[in-house]
C-alpha cells in the first residue's frame, strides 16, 4: 500500500492508518474525522517521522495504526 488515510484528532493532528474507520473502536467518532491521504514516502521522511511522533506523543494518540511493517516498525511506541 502506498497510500494512508490521515485521520484527525479534534483539528489539532492526525492519526495514519491502513484503512478508514478501524480508529473508531478507541475513540469517539465526534473527535475523529477523515483529513486526506499521505503517502508512504512522506510518511517514512526523517523530518517528519519526528515530527509526528512528538505531537502524537502530546496529544496521547497513536502515530500509526495498521499492518505496514516499515511503518510499524519506524512508528513503535
Amino acid at each position: 500500500m502506498n497510500r494512508f488515510y490521515k485521520v484527525s484528532y479534534k483539528g489539532k493532528w492526525f492519526i495514519i492508518q491502513d484503512k478508514q474507520g478501524i480508529y473508531d473502536l478507541f475513540l469517539y467518532r465526534t473527535m475523529l474525522s477523515e483529513d486526506g491521504t499521505i503517502t508512504k514516502k512522506e510518511a517514512l521522511n526523517t523530518n517528519f517521522i519526528k515530527k509526528h511522533k512528538d505531537l502524537c506523543k502530546y496529544y496521547g494518540i497513536p502515530a500509526y495504526i495498521g499492518k505496514d511493517k516499515d511503518l510499524n516498525k519506524v512508528y513503535k511506541q
